[in-house]
């Protein structure tokens, strides 16, 4: 018998079978380079029979065989290809080998009913060594797959919706459990009573194999217990797949528990900073309400009375008899209350862009304010779109959300170049909502990170909300969002 190497280079005699006195000649020829007979391999290669009653019949072109034959001692010849499932690159008629009879006494001629008995042979040994292939091709893939299943460093689980059929080492030392204990129980009811999320583990679990099975890849993270109450976080990807006729589950389990260590102390920093950041907001807001209260009150009650007095100094003047002196006198006077007049502006100024003082009587008023002032030094148009009511807000959410609008509307006057402008302000489910759109030229994507618009976004996440930011065609739009109980209102 013969069979092709896996490469198809060489043929090599597989099987032989010989009486005792004929010599092996297996042992003398172990193989046979492709392409060294041509006119036995061209034949074989179509299917056909390659029939050598005598050497005499062997065609020029058979030089190489003929003087193997007669080296040999072989006088007739015969091949029959074997046909099977994996045929050789170059066969047309799925030829994987053949069978050869020699004869070393005799010419033979052979007819055609041995020829009929010899092509059945074949086919019977093509047979046997096809299932003798896939056996070991078989036997080879399961070796690949348990080397799999069981070096990999996730754990793996083969289920049905009732029991485990199979979980590798890792799956065991993952979940601290036996194979016993694993086809007692579904690794779902290893969890506790509820997801981080708030759900029943039982019933989550139940809808994520469920849609597994419906041909849905699921992916997600878990909470599983270990015997000992210990827990760890999992990422799970499940998917499904038939075995005969029974629909399965691999589920491949990775441990998280590190990465979600992390990520929680993580966010617990970040809470601990955005606690500091609005500690030191509210400080801040409170040092500049100090401030401006007191410029208010105290510097602009000395500057009244200074103008009272100079008012008063100018009316006693007046009434000196006219001479340069008195001149001199009213001159200084009437400068000296144009210069309180002008200190009086700039500490008015100064107290505003400390503290609105129209803050004190609520935001929408304070946002008004703004608005207006903004629109005459920049000849915008800009348009309102507040409630009916003042939102019920504390003086620390009001001035924090006024800071979010006030930087919204600096930064569109310095660096928009916009025409049109509006300011929106919404209850909506829940949520309070302040829009601020313009028609500008956009924010460039470097600049998304400046410190401005980071404090924008500080200011609002202090608040349990959130700012996004997004380039319209043309302009931007800024919302900001935070929880509002409407019932306090």
């Amino acid at each position: 018998m013969l069979q092709p190497s896996e490469d198809a280079k060489v043929w090599i005699p597989s099987f032989s079978w010989r009486a005792p006195e004929v010599i092996d000649l297996t042992a003398k020829y172990p193989y046979f380079p492709a392409g060294e007979f041509p006119w036995i391999e061209d034949k074989l290669m179509n299917g056909s029979v390659a029939v050598v009653n005598s050497l005499s019949e062997l065609p020029p072109d058979a030089a190489n065989l003929r003087a193997m034959y007669e080296a040999g001692g072989i006088k007739s010849a015969i091949y029959v290809p074997m046909r099977g499932p994996v045929a050789l690159p170059l066969s047309s008629a799925g030829v994987t080998g053949a069978i050869g009879i020699f004869s070393l006494n005799k010419e033979l001629r052979w007819s055609d009913e041995t020829i009929g008995w010899l092509r059945v042979l074949s086919q019977a040994f093509a047979n046997v060594l096809d299932r003798r292939k896939a056996g070991e091709r078989l036997k080879e893939s399961e070796l690949r797959y348990r080397a799999l299943f069981e070096l990999v460093q996730d754990a793996i689980l083969i289920n049905t919706r009732e029991e485990v059929i199979d979980v590798n080492p890792r799956g065991l030392e993952l979940y601290g459990r036996t194979r016993e204990q694993f086809a007692d129980r579904l690794p779902r009811n290893w969890s506790p009573t509820f997801q981080p999320d708030g759900q029943l583990s039982s019933e989550k679990g139940h809808n994520y194999v469920e849609a597994a099975l419906a041909g849905h890849p699921q992916r997600f993270e878990w909470v599983h217990q270990r015997p000992d109450g210990s827990q760890f976080d999992a990422d799970i990807i499940m998917n499904s797949f038939t075995l005969g006729k029974k629909p399965l589950i691999m589920a491949i389990v990775r441990d998280i528990t590190e990465r979600k260590s992390a990520e929680r102390l993580l966010e617990h920093f970040r809470a601990e900073l955005r606690e500091l950041y609005a500690r030191l907001n509210t400080l801040r807001e409170d040092e500049r309400k100090k401030v401006a209260q007191e410029i208010h009150d105290h510097a602009g009650q000395l500057i009244t009375a200074l103008k009272f007095d100079i008012s008063s100094a100018g009316h006693n003047a007046g009434s000196f008899p006219e001479s340069e002196a008195k001149r001199v006198v009213l001159a200084k006077l009437a400068s000296a209350q144009q210069f309180l007049h002008e200190v009086h502006v700039a500490l008015v100024k100064i107290a505003t862009s400390l503290r609105s003082a129209a803050l004190n009587s609520g935001l929408m008023l304070a946002i008004k304010t703004e608005a207006v002032a903004f629109a005459e030094g920049t000849g915008w148009s800009c348009r309102l779109d507040l409630p009916e009511h003042e939102p019920a807000l504390s003086d620390h959410a009001a001035t924090l959300l006024f800071r979010i609008f006030q930087e919204s509307i600096t930064n569109i006057a310095r660096h928009a170049d916009a025409t049109q402008v509006l300011i929106k302000l919404t209850v909506d489910a829940g949520r309070l909502v302040l829009l601020i759109e313009d028609n500008g030229r956009g924010i460039p994507p470097g600049k998304l990170g400046s410190l401005g618009l980071l404090g924008m976004q500080e200011r609002a996440e202090s608040l349990g909300g959130r700012l996004t930011i997004a380039n319209r065609k043309p302009g931007t739009s800024v919302t900001a969002s935070i929880p509002y109980d409407e019932k306090k209102t």
